[in-house]
């Protein structure tokens, strides 16, 4: 029985670096890692914008623009790149902005636009 307890205690240890390591790998990932010299580094600025009549300022939405505007560049670079495995991908700051307002009377209609820009890299493997 006590061979039972050492055994799961060395596991859990194991099961516990193990998790260590993936935040280790995970922080390393979403830092800006050097590149090392049979890498390729590719950053570009994207931006994106959208018109609507309400929800332009809706956190919801700004993730699903960056998104669409994240996969729209990737995928443009792996066409590009097509002999190339890809490392890593991510982004900068985002910045976003938008308004919000209505039409003069008699429509009083709403409107709103938003923005964002960014700058995005990617990481191949040379």
């Amino acid at each position: 029985m006590s061979e039972y307890i050492e055994l799961f205690e060395d596991k859990s240890q194991d099961v516990n670096q193990a998790a260590l390591n993936a935040d280790e790998i995970s922080e390393a990932i979403q830092q800006d890692v050097p590149v090392t010299g049979d890498e390729l580094r590719i950053e570009e600025t994207i931006a994106r914008g959208w018109r609507g009549v309400r929800s332009c300022g809706d956190p919801a939405r700004h993730k699903a623009e960056l998104e669409a505007a994240m996969s729209g560049w990737v995928s443009a670079k792996l066409l590009e790149y097509v002999n190339l495995r890809v490392l890593r991908y991510g982004h900068g700051e985002v910045d976003i902005r938008w308004r919000n307002g209505r039409k003069p009377f008699p429509s009083n209609a709403r409107w709103c636009t938003g923005s964002l820009t960014t700058r995005a890299y990617i990481v191949f493997a040379a």
